[in-house]
């Protein structure tokens, strides 16, 4: 399996990156997020940043790190979360409506399949098209991505799962964690916001595949409303979200850390989400 795990300058990346090759037998080919574009097309400075087609053409799985900051000083992940093209078409369905199964008050799963969750247009906020990177910085070259012998290439085809047929798929499934699951729901419109009661490097317990499990928080900011089409998958007691996907999409998050020692069960969360993804 070809991984490519942007790096959102965060201290947690190459933990993420050692649990990866654990649950998977594959080493992921790490790329900070400013170097986005020379990862998927293979050239240095890449115009325009990130290319989806060629995302496809050279990797099978793109994991989002954690990182500080907000959603919205990403605006790399765009082209890769479907496209932006549509997102203007997102607030005008999204306009007058109003949905509360990210608040912190909701307890429970999100099992509403009827609902695309969102909120007013207003809300939405909109991601800026990335600078063009200075040609006079010379960059290395990025590794190639390697894969096992037992793996054929995936097609760049655009990606979208066999129930759904959305008008803008993505071109390769995408993992986020903590920011990374952020990211994934603000592309669609969704809110993050400052959580009370911040919780740095403690465990968690949810219930989760019929069983308690234990999980590492480490995050002052949460999912305060999610985006069109996102689906809650998890929460703790709290009615804070844990992990969530796209009802359509290939994409998938979790708010905690599975890397973290304090997840004991991090190898079966990548696992899982592998799955979940239609890789595994």
């Amino acid at each position: 399996m070809r991984i490519l795990l942007a790096d959102n300058h965060d201290s947690f990346t190459r933990n993420l990156e050692h649990l990866l090759v654990a649950a998977t037998g594959c080493a992921p080919v790490v790329v900070p997020v400013d170097r986005l574009g020379e990862a998927t097309t293979g050239w240095p400075h890449a115009p325009g940043g990130p290319a989806p087609a060629a995302l496809a053409a050279r990797w099978d799985l793109l994991v989002i790190s954690p990182g500080p900051g907000t959603p919205e000083e990403y605006p790399q992940y765009a082209p890769l979360l479907g496209g932006a093209a549509t997102r203007v078409e997102r607030a005008s369905h999204m306009a007058g409506t109003t949905d509360t199964t990210g608040t912190m008050g909701a307890t429970g799963d999100d099992t509403d399949d009827t609902l695309l969750a969102g909120q007013s247009a207003g809300m939405v906020t909109a991601l800026a098209a990335p600078p063009s990177p200075d040609p006079s910085v010379a960059t290395p070259a990025v590794p190639a991505a390697t894969s096992s012998p037992d793996q054929s290439a995936v097609s760049p085809s655009p990606r979208r799962l066999p129930h759904c047929a959305p008008p803008c798929p993505v071109p390769v499934p995408v993992l986020g964690i903590c920011l990374g699951l952020q990211i994934i729901n603000a592309h669609f419109g969704g809110v993050t916001a400052p959580l009370p009661g911040c919780v740095h490097g403690k465990p968690d317990t949810l219930h989760y595949a019929g069983q308690a499990r234990t999980v590492a928080r480490y995050h002052s900011l949460h999912l305060s409303a999610m985006g069109a089409g996102m689906r809650v998958l998890a929460r703790n007691g709290q009615g804070v979200v844990m992990a969530a996907r796209h009802r359509c999409l290939p994409l998938l998050g979790y708010q905690f850390h599975p890397e973290s020692f304090l997840t004991p069960d991090g190898v079966w969360w990548i696992r899982h989400a592998l799955h979940a993804l239609g890789l595994r």
